[in-house]
């Protein structure tokens, strides 16, 4: 049982990361993640 625990954590760790990753700013979409995470995306725009 020991292999699926730490399966299982492994996989948890990796969605809160990819969760991390897809939502910096722990925002709901991608539009705050835009103006204060990424402010070159502004001056593109």
């Amino acid at each position: 049982m020991s292999n699926r625990i730490f399966i299982a954590l492994a996989v948890i760790m990796l969605a809160i990361v990819v969760l991390y990753a897809v939502m910096p700013s722990g925002g709901d979409g991608t539009a705050p993640a835009q103006d204060s995470g990424n402010p070159h995306a502004i001056d593109q725009d």
